[in-house]
């Protein structure tokens, strides 16, 4: 499989809670529900969902990547009510460096219930299984400890503070950057295989 078919055609991920799946307009309302709650995010990168065509534009993007064959992340889906809580997905990816870097948010009632965790390990999984990766990476804001103790769960070692890296609404934010390599999450999967 090549990487631009795993992007188009993303295979739908299962894990204990959820189920990860390609995103669709029909998740619209769902996406709204939790992308419009100032709270949630309070440390992304793009302003909550004012009305729900914020949320069908969004989609629409989506949907135009896995159309090109590029990188977008899953709706994360509660298994137990069928609705969309989140996302988590390859954001960018470079084949010549056999680099990726993963980024996720969710609904912030399930947070600090392991589901963000959940799903970005079947996501980390799945990205190193699937395309030719040495290095997975993703950051989060400074001040985002739940999501840096995600990336920590997930066995990323931490490299640092990239000052300044986003402007977002005319403010500069820094970021903490982490990593996991092939040689890492070969390791961890080898001791969950003995376990």
């Amino acid at each position: 499989m090549t990487a631009r078919d795993y992007f188009s055609d993303p295979p739908a991920l299962r894990t204990k809670r959820l189920i990860l799946r390609k995103m669709s307009m029909s998740d619209a309302a769902d996406l709204f529900a939790y992308a419009s709650d100032p709270a949630m995010t309070r440390y992304t990168s793009w302003a909550p969902h004012a009305s729900i065509e914020d949320s069908r534009t969004f989609l629409a993007f989506v949907e135009s990547r896995y159309r090109n064959g590029e990188p977008a992340s899953h709706a994360v889906v509660d298994a137990a009510t069928n609705r969309m809580i989140g996302t988590c997905g390859v954001a960018s990816y470079s084949e010549q460096h056999e680099r990726a870097e993963i980024a996720y948010a969710i609904a912030a009632a399930y947070w600090n219930k392991g589901y963000m965790t959940e799903a970005a390990r079947a996501t980390v999984d799945d990205a190193f299984r699937v395309l030719k990766l040495n290095r997975l990476q993703s950051c989060c804001h400074v001040d985002n400890a739940g999501s840096r103790r995600v990336m920590e769960k997930l066995g990323m070692r931490y490299e640092g503070v990239l000052r300044d890296y986003f402007k977002f609404q005319g403010r500069y934010d820094s970021v903490r950057f982490y990593s996991l390599l092939r040689n890492e999450w070969e390791l961890q999967t080898a001791h969950a295989r003995i376990i």
